[in-house]
């Protein structure tokens, strides 16, 4: 099976690894252009293009590099992780492109699937694989796989559901599984995953004690104390101590809590 593959950030390369490392004939890889690390220090590529340049594999920064690419080199199957594009209709018809989506569709279509599950409160979500349209995540879903998120942080979260979504991409390539099946359509109610705003990451007194945790979970929640941004790593629920919201309470002996009105985020 000929494969290219397309994408551009850490977990994207996770996927173009394991591919590689199970024997799949990727033939180039499309990721975005290298990146300026700052005023006179040079260029960092995506880890995508590391990876690629590690096994010798062609690497593309531009769809139009594509377009002349699919008359030299057919390609059976294009999968898509976390690119950063818009797959254009007339690539979209030169092979099967398969995308992976770290939401239960059609929950959660579009950028940031897995901080507002995080910000929603969701227990659950999952991955889909689904065969690409022109829509925005609106593809038919050949799987979805779900994945428990209680209580997780948004690395534990990617970290986790990049494991199953690498397994759930290999087991249907196995075999041309997904030249042979046909997805089914979306059924459900539809809601849209915008990227998050920096200001959801600012923990306000008037949150729930449940809300501040979950920014915190984000792992860029942070609280202005005194006029200065104090970044919050990780944190806890508790209550049982009766002090104005906002009030900052020693718990035990070295624990401290931040108050809010329904109960205690422990720092």
């Amino acid at each position: 099976m000929k494969v290219a593959f397309y994408g551009t950030p850490g977990l994207s390369a996770v996927y173009l690894s394991a591919l590689i490392d199970a024997g799949y004939d990727v033939r180039y890889v499309v990721t975005r252009p290298d990146k300026r690390r700052g005023r006179g220090a040079g260029f960092m590529p995506s880890p995508v293009k590391r990876v690629a340049g590690e096994m010798g594999i062609e690497v593309l920064t531009s769809l139009s590099e594509v377009s002349e690419k699919t008359e030299s080199t057919p390609i059976d199957v294009s999968v898509v992780v976390a690119y950063g594009r818009i797959i254009p209709k007339e690539l979209l018809q030169e092979s099967l492109f398969l995308n992976i989506h770290y939401s239960l569709l059609p929950r959660f279509r579009g950028a940031a699937p897995m901080e507002r599950a995080i910000l929603a409160g969701d227990e659950k979500s999952g991955v889909c694989l689904m065969a690409m349209d022109e829509g925005l995540d609106t593809g038919d879903v050949f799987e979805e796989r779900v994945f428990e998120m209680a209580n997780k942080s948004l690395e534990e979260v990617t970290r986790g559901m990049t494991e199953v979504g690498v397994e759930l991409l290999l087991d249907w390539l196995k075999d041309s599984k997904v030249m042979e099946v046909a997805p089914k359509k979306q059924s459900g109610d539809v809601s849209y995953a915008s990227k998050i705003d920096p200001s959801e990451y600012r923990i306000e007194i008037s949150d729930s004690a449940e809300l501040a945790l979950r920014r915190v979970r984000l792992g860029r929640g942070y609280l202005l104390l005194s006029g200065k941004k104090v970044i919050v790593a990780r944190a806890s629920l508790a209550s049982g101590i009766a002090a104005e919201p906002g009030s900052v309470v020693e718990v035990s002996a070295g624990s401290y809590g931040i108050v809010f009105a329904d109960g205690i985020l422990l720092v």
